[in-house]
This record gives structure tokens, sequence and C-alpha cells, in this order.
């Protein structure tokens, strides 16, 4: 067998794995929660194993007050918003990058005073 033909099965076979571990894993997102009460998560984000890319995009979605409430695992503060990139624009520019906002604290206003007399 030539060198090129084989360069060409080794190729072929390489995408039909990509391809193969890729459907895999769309099955596996798919059964994924979409929304956390009114919250949408959208992925590299996720609630429970194999829903999200790695632990700091992992979202626990909990019961508080009888409402669903999202909350990003590794700093156990309650997500608000959740945006990917090219989804907000600054003029007629889309912007490169995603963002996660979390709930501000209760006393935040205090916070802030209490930094401000330093």
């Amino acid at each position: 067998m030539s060198s090129n033909k084989t360069f060409s099965l080794l190729i072929l076979f390489s995408l039909l794995l990509l391809l193969i571990f890729d459907s895999a894993a769309l099955t596996a997102l798919k059964s994924c929660p979409s929304d956390c009460g009114a919250i949408e998560i959208l992925y590299p984000f996720g609630i429970g194993k194999g829903c999200y890319l790695e632990k700091w995009y992992e979202i626990n979605c909990t019961s508080v007050s009888g409402k669903l409430v999202p909350f990003l695992s590794v700093v156990s503060k309650e997500v608000v918003k959740i945006s990917l990139p090219g989804e907000f624009s600054w003029g007629s520019a889309p912007l490169s990058y995603g963002s996660v906002r979390i709930k501000k604290p209760d006393n935040f206003p205090r916070m802030l005073k209490s930094l401000d007399h330093s």
C-alpha cells in the first residue's frame, strides 16, 4: 500500500472517530437540564455530571423558598445570567467573550461604605 493511501486512511479513520465521540457528547448534552428556575443554563455551564466542561462551569440547581435557583458551585454564588461570546455587541461588533453574572450580596451597599471610609 502506498504511503498516500495509508495517510488518507489514517485521516479518514481519525475523522470517523471524531464524529463518533462528538455525537456521543452531543447525545449526553441533550439529556442535560437547560435551565434552572428562570435562568437558561448554556454550555459550557451545566447541571449534573457530564453536562459541564469542567468543575469551574458546574451549576447546582437548588430549591430556595420553593423556587429553583442556580448556584456556581466553585464559589457558591447565585447565578442571575449566563451569556456566551457573540451574544452581546458593542456598536456593530459582537463581543468576543461571554459572562456570568452573580447576585450581589444583600449587604453590598454597606460593604462599599465601609471601604469608602477606610
